[in-house]
């Protein structure tokens, strides 16, 4: 068998040589078409977005739909003395904990108190939960300078494959966003709805709250009568003694109160 050929070899043979306007024009071909990816896949995806939102949020805001949402989330029977915001209550199931490799904890449902009673003039709306702010996807790249457009096929190929891609994240980024602020809505409403269940049950404590009469304060340039205040001692807290806790079962009635939210924009459209 011949000797494979060593170091020596390799430093005698000639070397091969592109030249500088070759080397050149591929490098200036290869980052032309980059450009023309990502500015594209930028465009699409910007422009995709914009428009599903728009349609989205035409759809949740058609006066249809309005009086539905309405209707569904009134958080208005939900306040506290009409000038409290309950609490709200997440749930968890099945939750597990490796403590160490020999101990293994199954929890089968954990309640949170993720917003505590708050004080407001106003009692908290859907619409709050679902702005969709297109106009803050206005800025950015919308179309290619004329200097990258498409010159040959292979440019136009990947002006194509950049386009369709940039449309499907730009939809998928706009149903992320709506689903993302639904569920926060229905995170928020749910919750309410079960902390006022859990006062009922005497699973957790009502705020208490601390009314002050002032007759008369002000100073020199100002003079203020009969000026109530109003001030949360104490906020809600989970009942750890089950002792204490009302077994009870809602009535039909009081089940057919509240209404189910929506989950998807077709449910917005055909809920009755």
């Amino acid at each position: 068998m011949a000797d494979l050929p060593n170091y020596q070899y390799y430093l005698q043979q000639s070397p091969i040589i592109i030249s500088q306007d070759d080397s050149a024009k591929q490098a200036e071909s290869s980052a032309r078409l980059e450009s023309i990816k990502t500015l594209v896949h930028e465009a699409a995806t910007r422009n995709a977005l914009r428009a599903r939102l728009t349609e989205i949020d035409k759809v949740v805001y058609n006066p249809n739909n309005v009086r539905k949402l309405d209707s569904i989330y009134d958080f208005q029977r939900l306040m506290i003395n009409t000038v409290v915001v309950p609490p709200v209550i997440v749930q968890a199931n099945n939750i597990s904990d490796v403590q160490n490799p020999r101990t293994l904890s199954v929890l089968g449902v954990r309640y949170e108190i993720k917003e505590n009673a708050r004080f407001s003039h106003t009692p908290p709306n859907w619409r709050d939960f679902l702005q969709f702010n297109v106009k803050s996807y206005e800025i950015g790249v919308d179309a290619l300078p004329n200097e990258l457009k498409p010159k040959n096929s292979a440019e136009e190929r990947a002006f194509k494959e950049a386009m369709n891609k940039g449309i499907e994240d730009g939809v998928r980024e706009a149903d992320a966003i709506f689903k993302h602020q639904l569920n926060r809505l229905n995170q928020t409403y749910k919750g309410m709805i079960a902390f006022h269940r859990f006062v009922m049950d005497g699973k957790i404590t009502m705020p208490a709250i601390a009314r002050r009469d002032i007759a008369l304060t002000g100073n020199g340039n100002t003079l203020m009568l009969n000026q109530t205040n109003f001030e949360i001692t104490s906020l809600p807290q989970f009942v750890n003694n089950t002792k204490l806790w009302n077994s009870r079962i809602l009535s039909i009635k009081e089940r057919s109160v509240v209404k189910d939210p929506v989950e998807t924009p077709v449910a917005i459209e055909t809920q009755q």
